[in-house]
């Protein structure tokens, strides 16, 4: 791992994020728990941090990677239940675990009181696959092409997930092999006074409308979408945590953001986690450091939020 950079400072972070500056994995890696745990060194040892304990540290979704249970019986698409998340959670969480152990879990309690970490759980699927959309997943995929992302928030103090959830609203590529999160109240937890919205990749959409209604009733999507809306109207969060697996420029969820901070004005603080790779175009067409600067600025709040940025797995 390369040695973390810094950015702006402020006194009393409400959320930290770790700015991943490249992937989290090497290309084809089903498991990358060691350089989870190179990373989290980088981010807790940073000079960017303060004398203060933020309240909570975000990472980027798929910020741990494992292999999917080829045990798991499941479902998965837009047949997937509450009962699928609780199947998965005993195996992303001894994985968690083991990320988290020894001096890990000790440098998280010196700069923080909670943490996420995005756990992708995949069996043969690459990132190279969804970027160069080689492969476009049906819904007679075979059981290879089953994947799940989830997240899941720990207890800095006793190194234990208080709540597991995960992407709810899928990219069209995936919709029939994710294991969706249906359990929508997974979303939603209070943390002493603040009230969290915890949201996976894509589920800023969630908050968005795009394209005309059905003409023969609303679809599951807009089902889902219209019972999130309803939860997190009522719910009133405080902070919104979002947790995209890559990020490459300002404007890849601006508008999405837009939408959800329109919708639920109440919420103060709010970030996306960053992992900055996936530029789909030549290396020589964008400013990287000003381009970094620039998507750090329009995917979090300008107050309560300290950004530490630190080297992945290559770009």
């Amino acid at each position: 791992m390369g040695g973390p950079t810094t950015m702006g400072m402020i006194e009393t972070p409400a959320v930290a994020r770790i700015a991943v500056c490249g992937w989290t994995y090497w290309q084809g890696q089903l498991d990358n728990r060691k350089e989870a745990r190179s990373m989290l060194v980088d981010a807790f040892t940073s000079s960017s941090w303060t004398g203060s304990v933020a309240t909570i540290t975000i990472t980027p979704g798929g910020f741990v990677r494992t292999r999917l249970p080829r045990d798991y019986s499941g479902n998965r698409g837009w047949n997937s239940e509450d009962r699928d998340l609780p199947e998965l959670i005993p195996h992303a969480e001894a994985v968690v675990k083991d990320v988290m152990r020894g001096d890990i879990l000790d440098l998280t309690r010196r700069r923080t009181r909670f943490l996420t970490l995005g756990v992708d759980l995949n069996v043969e699927r690459h990132k190279e696959e969804r970027i160069q959309n080689d492969h476009r997943c049906g819904v007679g995929c075979p059981f290879s092409c089953t994947h799940a992302e989830l997240v899941a928030v720990i207890d800095s103090s006793s190194g234990e997930v208080v709540r597991w959830t995960g992407k709810s609203h899928p990219v069209g590529g995936q919709q029939h092999t994710l294991v969706h999160v249906t359990d929508f109240q997974s979303h939603f937890l209070d943390i002493g006074s603040e009230r969290l919205l915890v949201l996976g990749c894509h589920d800023l959409y969630l908050f968005i409308d795009r394209g005309r209604k059905s003409l023969h009733g609303p679809t599951p999507k807009e089902v889902r979408k219209e019972r999130m809306r309803q939860l997190a109207d009522k719910f009133e969060p405080t902070m919104i945590l979002h947790h995209p697996h890559f990020t490459y420029s300002p404007s890849v969820w601006s508008s999405p953001w837009g939408a959800t901070r329109s919708m639920l004005p109440t919420a103060r603080v709010w970030a996306s986690g960053i992992a900055f790779c996936g530029n789909p175009k030549p290396k020589g067409c964008w400013g990287r450091r000003q381009t970094l600067d620039a998507t750090l600025a329009a995917t979090a709040s300008r107050t309560g939020v300290l950004d530490v940025v630190i080297n992945g797995c290559g770009t």
